[in-house]
């Protein structure tokens, strides 16, 4: 059995009767994992698919609202500037709880409405050559981080945690670095819609595409294992023909049609239940009936199946 044909016959045998079973779980675990792993990519690929279609969607509507509103984003030595109107102040709202405050110059510190501040709960500073990332954590307080423009770091320049009371105070301290930035093209470089979009979209799915795989992985070895234990401590002795590793190969096996049904929540977004809740309900009922059928199979027959 070469490894594609194994995969599929263990694919449709997992959705079919259960004398497939018999043969899958005689299966090295290098098989069974390998079998798992196309599996995981299978129903990763088709959630991320789903999931980067909606968010294409989304993304685009707020690049046409944001790109609208400034224009581009001007790259130079000088900073970040909005390619429209690069010397008015303004704001611009994502969303009901994300807004961007645009800023042409800080030498007094930023100065922000307290009506705009009660509306956000996430709020980005953008100056040409500071950065300021607003978080509220708690009612009255708030995570304000600090990001020089161009200074490329895996943490932002400094993290503060402030109430509402003392933020105005902290924003007005705010100066911008002086200099230009040595890292920026000198020659200016302009970020449209056309030309951000496709690239945000292809980050995003990536990451996306990453997180679906490692929970669809994980989680059939996470739940069989500890189901496989649990039933051998108290209900092991009615495993007769099986072993602990068979009865376990079997519960990844069975998993498969449910991992296939269960990838339909996450990709459309349905309601009332998440993956791992559909995962873990579909997986125990049809891995008991499989266990079953396998049992009284084998006992009243003696292990005829045993090839």
């Amino acid at each position: 059995m070469n490894k594609p044909v194994g995969f599929f016959q263990a694919l449709l045998g997992s959705c079919s009767g259960t004398r497939i079973f018999v043969r899958l779980r005689r299966n090295t675990w290098g098989r069974t994992l390998l079998h798992l792993f196309l599996m995981s990519v299978l129903c990763a690929a088709f959630i991320t698919v789903v999931q980067g279609i909606r968010t294409a969607r989304a993304v685009q509507g707020f690049s046409d609202d944001f790109f609208r509103t400034f224009g581009g984003i001007r790259i130079d030595p000088n900073g970040l500037t909005p390619e429209r109107l690069p010397e008015k102040a303004r704001s611009f709202a994502f969303s009901s709880e994300l807004r961007v405050f645009y800023f042409p110059a800080i030498p007094n510190g930023v100065s922000i409405p307290e009506e705009d501040l009660q509306l956000t709960n996430y709020g980005v500073i953008w100056t040409p050559k500071l950065v300021v990332m607003l978080g509220r954590v708690a009612e009255g307080h708030w995570q304000c981080s600090e990001m020089p423009v161009g200074r490329f770091a895996l943490a932002p320049a400094a993290i503060r945690y402030l109430s509402d009371a003392e933020l105005p105070a902290w924003l007005s301290s705010l100066r911008a670095p002086a200099g230009t930035i040595a890292s920026f093209p000198k020659e200016a470089v302009v970020l449209t819609g056309d030309n951000v979009v496709s690239k945000i979209v292809a980050g995003i799915c990536i990451v996306l595409l990453v997180l679906n795989f490692l929970v669809v992985f994980v989680l059939p070895l996470l739940y069989t294992a500890v189901f496989a234990i649990v039933f051998r401590l108290t209900g092991g002795r009615q495993l007769r023909t099986l072993s602990l590793g068979e009865f376990w190969r079997i519960g990844i096996y069975a998993g498969f049609p449910v991992m296939l049904f269960a990838s339909f929540f996450p990709a459309f977004d349905l309601p009332f239940l998440r993956y791992g809740t559909v995962y873990m309900i579909g997986l125990v009922v049809y891995w008991l009936v499989i266990t079953g059928r396998i049992e009284r199979d084998g006992i009243e027959g003696g292990e005829d199946h045993n090839e």
